[in-house]
């Protein structure tokens, strides 16, 4: 992939090298093939994805369903490594455009008309990713998106939308720094994750200590301390120097 500078216009508030283009010419947009009952059996039942399946944290193997797509149709709408599939609606505007890479992990594999997909040619899908997951933050996608009930960010609008492109060196740059952030974040998750699940296990135990009265029996054992303890030693008290005796008279007589 490679970008071709003199059909890429610029804008004087970017970076130099960087240029806006439409997402369709930083690469190829498709609309799924919509679900129908007839299309439930057929000698072509092929694995497919759906909005369902795509999650913040990746696509969702765990429920692929099936659907007859003939081998012409597999050319049309089968996913290839490195296709970036967005959620096309929702009925929570802020959830249209969920997006995420795929891997091959299933193959042949198509996808539904809930799904658009995203076929890089002059970025990587690394960064088409960020790029999505940002417009979807920002709001851009929910801006997009029109309905009634059921929010569709719709084929059409997503490839008018502006998609900022850098050189692919860049990319890459940004890429490794989103990776190594986004690395910390799940880190300083599991962290916490770990100290809540501590803090829990503490006050169950705290709980049951009390219905089981162990937390009286200790309080009396320290007031029963506390009882056995000299009076005159709970009265002795350090003077302003840290001591517990009168400084010594020096002769200078008593101090008025």
């Amino acid at each position: 992939m490679s970008t071709n500078d003199d059909q890429t216009p610029s804008r004087p508030d970017l970076p130099a090298g960087w240029a806006v283009v439409r997402v369709d010419q930083a690469g190829a947009v498709r609309l799924g093939r919509q679900r129908s009952p007839d299309q439930a059996m057929g000698e072509h039942l092929t694995k497919y994805i759906r909005a369902a399946n795509i999650t913040p944290a990746g696509i969702n193997l765990d429920d692929l369903l099936e659907m007859n797509f003939t081998p012409a149709e597999q050319q049309v709408f089968g996913l290839e490594v490195g296709d970036v599939l967005l959620t096309e609606a929702s009925g929570s505007a802020s959830q249209v455009g969920r997006s995420a890479i795929w891997r091959g992990e299933v193959q042949p594999c198509c996808y539904q008309n809930t799904v658009i997909r995203f076929r890089p040619h002059l970025t990587t899908p690394e960064y088409a990713l960020i790029v999505f997951r940002q417009m979807a933050v920002s709001g851009a996608f929910a801006q997009a998106a029109r309905g009634v009930g059921i929010q569709h960010l719709g084929a059409s609008r997503f490839a008018e939308l502006d998609f900022p492109l850098p050189p692919l060196k860049e990319q890459a740059r940004i890429v490794a720094i989103a990776d190594q952030r986004l690395t910390e974040i799940r880190e300083a998750e599991t962290r916490l994750q770990s100290a809540l699940r501590l803090l829990d296990e503490q006050l169950r135990e705290v709980l049951a200590a009390a219905v089981a009265g162990e937390l009286v029996a200790q309080r009396d054992e320290e007031l029963s301390e506390r009882s056995r303890t000299p009076a005159s030693a709970a009265r002795a008290e350090p003077d302003l120097f840290g001591q517990s005796e009168r400084a010594p008279n020096l002769g200078l007589g008593p101090i008025k």
